[in-house]
């Protein structure tokens, strides 16, 4: 789990341009929220929802996320079409 040196290295500010003056490795978020993490975010998760309203919540996160991409794709579409010119029609 984490150590104070390692919850220290999470608060130290981020150094945009220039060297790190810090002697220590910096801390990932991929080493932080391990495996064991994410079982204990599901457990908590079963005991304040419930199990029958997780995969409830499940399919909504899914359908959220096929909207939002179907909007993607349409705004590209709608950007794509609004950047190219038009041609003059034929019988005008």
């Amino acid at each position: 789990m984490l150590n104070s040196r390692a919850i220290g290295a999470l608060w130290q500010p981020v150094l945009l341009w220039g060297a790190d003056t810090t002697k220590e490795k910096p801390v990932f978020l991929g080493n932080v929220f391990g495996p064991d993490l994410v079982v204990v975010i599901v457990v908590v998760a079963v005991l304040v929802f419930g199990g029958s309203a997780i995969p409830k919540l499940a399919r909504n996160l899914g359908q959220a996320k096929n909207e939002f991409e179907k909007g993607l794709k349409t705004a590209k579409t709608e950007a794509t079409d609004a950047a190219e010119p038009k041609a003059p029609e034929a019988g005008q």
